[in-house]
């Protein structure tokens, strides 16, 4: 949790802190649980936090930051399917692009987003990508998730 979120930790336990957060960064799978009870924030931000490699996010880290976010929230264990857009497109673009690099097959593949580092950007850019290998999966006979993940 970030210095700024513990300054603000303080508060009646009943109601809670005397001021409104309207975040907490820094955080990741380990200390979400304890920022959102303690600080009750309206959202919270791990983003760099969930990166194996400066701007690469990582699956198993968001996966499991939001299971502990959930479990600290009683609610159901996320167990989503991952699809890492990158090993498929690696299988099913590597003849036809130089590297799998988000910005690159933008560009080659002429996506409607282009990934600029930013959030919404990057995600939409990267559903575009989605969209566009699903569509060259069932060109090769792929119809279900089981299948595409074992392409």
């Amino acid at each position: 949790m970030t210095r700024q979120a513990g300054l603000f930790a303080a508060g009646d336990a009943a109601t809670g802190p005397s001021l409104v957060v309207d975040a907490v960064s820094g955080l990741d799978a380990g200390s979400v649980s304890a920022a959102v009870e303690r600080v009750r924030p309206a959202g919270v931000d791990a983003s760099s936090r969930l990166e194996s490699a400066p701007g690469a996010k990582d699956p198993a880290r968001i996966a499991a930051f939001v299971r502990a976010a959930l479990a600290r929230a009683d609610r159901p264990e996320y167990r989503p399917t991952v699809v890492d857009t990158a090993a498929l497109a690696r299988r099913l673009l590597r003849d036809e692009v130089p590297n799998c690099k988000l910005s690159t097959l933008a560009s080659r593949l002429r996506l409607d987003h282009t990934p600029t580092h930013r959030a919404l950007d990057d995600a939409l850019a990267t559903t575009d990508l989605l969209h566009l290998l699903l569509e060259r999966a069932a060109g090769l006979g792929v119809a279900s998730d089981g299948q595409r993940i074992d392409l």
